[in-house]
Formats: structure tokens, sequence, C-alpha cells
């Protein structure tokens, strides 16, 4: 009897001491918000007129600072502080961290971005038992899994540095089957599949997933990846500046050379007159 009773509270601690591994806010695995669920039944608008959302997700253990997906129950579009970087460290409600978050309105075919930036340390903030880890990371949207939607060629950036490249998204299964919306997954250490084991560096300062959407009636022409202008355009134009000044002033000088030369010529032709 003594030894059934140990063993049925040894499942009990176990069991509490799983419960609590992850801290109170962070995403649960087993429902979706109405709003989400809502999204999921509603008729798929693939003329453009209907605006649909994207927003970047991720979770990083340790110090237990996220951006939960948006279906999420208690953390997710309908918190107060769902548009700001999270923690759940040691504290019973989550707190608000550093971090600027972008999200996108997505409105037809074309290249989207959601990123976070401007973190300043936050992920690997303290004194963590372990390196902090990237759990996971990906996209949710409010676009129903009935929709013709493929969404391709996503690119995960971690402190401005590609860190992985996917031709084809990897879709979260659970929650197409919870909510029946789109979910990418870029990576998830969770799951047992292969194909998201990737171990992606834990950011110091930003996070920016840029993906492909395809299958809207029109393109929405503003959807274009953000690129930077190349650096060596503005050291052409330092460099034929400086060449351009360099050459005038040798100009200036050899006018000034020569007006002198005359000068000096006259004024000694003219000492000369004088003495006659």
């Amino acid at each position: 009897m003594r030894k059934s009773l140990k063993t049925v509270m040894t499942a009990v601690m176990a069991l509490a001491l799983a419960v609590t591994a992850v801290p109170a806010g962070i995403a649960s695995a087993t429902e979706s918000s109405e709003d989400a669920i809502a999204a999921g039944k509603a008729a798929f608008d693939a003329s453009g007129n209907t605006e649909y959302h994207a927003y970047l997700m991720f979770q990083v253990d340790q110090t237990w600072v996220y951006r939960n997906s948006y279906s999420e129950p208690e953390t997710g579009r309908g918190y107060a502080d769902f548009n700001h970087v999270l923690t759940s460290l040691d504290v019973d409600t989550p707190k608000v961290v550093d971090g600027e978050i972008t999200d996108a309105v997505i409105k037809g075919n074309g290249t989207y971005t959601v990123k976070v930036e401007g973190m300043n340390g936050a992920c690997l903030a303290g004194n963590p038992a372990n390196t902090p880890m990237l759990k996971y990371v990906g996209v949710s949207t409010d676009i129903p899994t009935s929709s013709n939607i493929t969404i391709s060629e996503v690119k995960t950036k971690i402190d401005g540095m590609t860190k992985l490249e996917q031709a084809t998204a990897l879709f979260d299964d659970e929650e197409t089957a919870r909510s029946k919306t789109m979910t990418v997954l870029c990576n998830n250490l969770y799951r047992n599949t292969e194909e998201l084991k990737t171990e992606i560096q834990v950011p110091n300062d930003s996070i920016e997933i840029t993906f492909k959407v395809s299958g809207f009636d029109v393109d929405n022409p503003d959807a274009v990846e953000a690129t930077k202008a190349p650096a060596t355009d503005a050291a052409k134009a330092d460099s034929s500046s400086k060449k351009d000044s360099s050459i005038s002033t040798p100009v200036v000088v050899g006018i000034v050379v020569v007006a002198v030369v005359v000068i000096a010529g006259v004024v000694i032709v003219v000492s000369k007159k004088k003495k006659k």
C-alpha cells in the first residue's frame, strides 16, 4: 500500500513539474481563441478588398521572452499587451520588455515582412542556468486554411543575418486542426518533426521573417521585400566628389601662379622704363 501511494505521489509531483516547467502566459497547445476560430470558419476573399494579417511569433526558453501566436487565448490578439514583447520569467503576470514589433497587413500577392527589433539583449538577460534557445519562431495569420493561398520563400533573419531559408512554408498542423488558420513554423524544437528541429541563434536585438504570398486574384504593389541601397553607390558618389575637388584645386593654384608671374613681369617692365 505504501509503495502504491509513493508511486502515485511521484507521478503527481512529476505532472506538477511538467505543468510549471513553462511559465504562465506561454502559448497553450490545446486551444485557440474564439477570434481565431471565427477567422478559420470565414469565407476567404481573394479579391484583395479584405485585409488579412500576419503576426510574428517566437519563444526563447530560460529567459522566457516571447510573443505568442495571435490565436493564443490568453495573450493572443485580444490581449492588451499583444503588440509588445513579453517575459513570464519570475512573474505571475507577463511583463513587457524591450522590442518594437512590426506585423503585416496582407491585401494581395506579394512579399511581406514581420519583425521585432530593438530588444537590446532581452532574450539573454539575467543569469539563466543554461544557454537560452529559440524554441520556436514563425508567422501566425488569420488566413483560413480553406483558401488557395500559398506561402513560400520564407527567410528568417536574426540580428540582420539570414539564418534559415525555406522554399516552401511549413505549416503548424496543430493550429490548422484547432483554428483552421494558416500558421507558418520556421522552427519548433518542441516538435518531433525533423524539418522543424533546426536550432536558430537566439537574437540579441532582432528577428525578421520575410515570405511570399500567392493565390489572391490581385497583386499588392506595396508588398515587396525591403532592400538597402548598395553601399558602393554612396562610396562611388563620394569618391567622384573628391576626384572633382582634387582636379579643380590645381587649376585654381595654376591660375594664381600665372597671375603672379604676369604681375611680376609687369612690375619689372615698369621699373625699367622709369630708370630710363
